[in-house]
């Protein structure tokens, strides 16, 4: 039982870490995203992000974007070093 205990306490430790991390890490993205002018948002909560593009991610499918992205990045390349 004890060693349950330690193990979940560990996995529960690796995760905080983990999202701790990942949000660190979004909202730096986000910040160079914004001072490049890529994205138009006066907050850079990833809640506010998610709804100012709610619209296009509803309407089309997630994969689709991600192709048209791929496929715009690709053609623009150029223009982006």
């Amino acid at each position: 039982e004890l060693e349950k205990c330690i193990a979940d306490l560990s996995l529960a430790k690796t995760r905080a870490t983990f999202w701790a991390n990942m949000a660190a890490e979004w909202e730096k993205l986000v910040k160079e995203e914004l001072s490049l002018g890529f994205v138009e948002s006066g907050d850079t909560e990833p809640e506010s992000i998610l709804a100012a593009f709610s619209g296009v991610l509803e309407k089309y499918d997630r994969a689709k974007l991600n192709e048209n992205l791929t496929k715009i990045f690709f053609n623009e390349q150029s223009n982006l070093t």
